[in-house]
């Protein structure tokens, strides 16, 4: 009897372990789910807050799209007769060597304009100061009145395009490099910055000479077609085919590097036409902001980086050309010899050669654009 008392109790002991060992894994598998859940939250809620920085930082920028990007012709505001040009005008001094760049530039558009347009913008981008310079300029040559001026913070734009600019900077920044300030790079993404009332923006270099009517240059929009976003001209120096060595020497017969008119031989940024609106409508020319994707670009093709945004329009030739309307070497003839002078003297000419008419000299690397003003 005494047996058969203890086998019962021993029994109902290991009855109330098991319902223990049940319960505890109840709890505990509770706790996992919900553990799971709130994970599941916490990088819900970090995405989220991910977005929202990148909202924020973008106050003029819509969430949804006020307009079809199928029939982006019918926006209203395409096509009102208003000319916005910018300039990147940054640490100038009152008399020093940028503000007479920028008078000469500014005083040769001008000269030349004809056509009547219903309202001029010219945007500065630069520091406080460099604005000021920029607005005495306008008064000396009697412009104050007749071109509105507005400025555009470059420390308030760098940061707003900070987050945007990251899987650019990944790749093409180089530090320590003149052309590493995020500024260098801030055309890239003025789709993304600037009000949807700006439909088209001509972006200028200050180190430019105008021999033609600005209106023919704005003119060349109307020769985009299909998914063309940003018009810029040919290199007219055999830079690239010094950026691209390493890969011309593993690719034997590659078009990279060679002269027009058949080779790639990179881009010059010190005159954009940038099409805001189908900028912010492509899908393949912002697919190129996808993180890795610049930087596995500049692996695969060696590339040493070291020129600002022109270098990302140059990988844009190679990956996306179709993005690219190459504008007429007239209208962005640039004068740097540099390489004349270095092992690709035999192909320079090559390069250089410009056989139409110039409406725009580019005084880049401080050529002398004395003869020509």
């Amino acid at each position: 009897m005494v047996w058969k008392r203890k086998s019962f109790q021993n029994v109902i002991v290991v009855v109330i372990i098991s319902l223990l060992l049940v319960a505890l894994m109840h709890i505990l598998h509770s706790k996992f789910k919900m553990s799971s859940k709130i994970q599941s939250q916490n990088e819900s809620e970090f995405l989220s807050r991910n977005d929202a920085a990148i909202n924020q930082s973008l106050p003029n920028v819509k969430r949804k799209q006020d307009y079809s990007c199928q029939n982006i012709e019918s926006i209203p505001f395409r096509h009102t007769g208003e000319l916005h040009l910018m300039f990147i005008f940054h640490n100038a001094e009152p008399h020093g060597t940028l503000q007479r760049n920028f008078l000469r530039c500014v005083d040769s558009i001008f000269d030349k304009t004809s056509k009547p347009f219903a309202k001029i913008t010219c945007h500065i981008i630069g520091d406080l100061k460099s604005f000021q310079v920029a607005k005495d300029v306008f008064r000396e040559l009697r412009l104050y009145n007749l071109v509105k001026l507005e400025h555009h913070s470059n420390t308030a734009l760098a940061e707003k395009a900070r987050l945007l600019l990251a899987p650019l900077l990944q790749g093409l920044s180089v530090r320590r490099h003149h052309f590493s300030d995020p500024l260098f790079f801030i055309s890239t993404v003025l789709h993304r910055l600037l009000p949807r009332n700006i439909s088209r923006l001509i972006l200028l270099d200050i180190d430019l000479v105008f021999k033609a009517d600005v209106a023919g240059l704005l003119s060349l929009f109307d020769r985009f077609t299909g998914a063309q976003v940003v018009g810029i001209a040919r290199e007219n120096q055999p830079v690239y085919r010094h950026v691209f060595s390493e890969y011309r020497q593993r690719h034997q017969g590659t078009k990279i590097g060679e002269p027009p008119p058949n080779g790639i031989t990179g881009v010059n940024s010190g005159v954009l036409l940038l099409d805001l609106d189908k900028l912010r409508c492509s899908e393949a020319y912002n697919s190129m902001f996808q993180p890795g994707l610049v930087p596995g670009l500049v692996r695969n093709y060696s590339m040493s980086a070291n020129l600002g945004d022109q270098d990302f329009y140059t990988l844009v030739q190679l990956a996306r050309p179709e993005l690219l309307y190459l504008l007429p070497c007239g209208w962005n003839r640039q004068l740097c010899q540099w390489w004349r002078m270095d092992h690709l003297q035999e192909v320079f000419d090559l390069f250089y050669a410009c056989p139409e008419p110039i409406s725009v000299f580019h005084g880049n690397c401080k050529a002398n654009l004395s003869s020509v003003s």
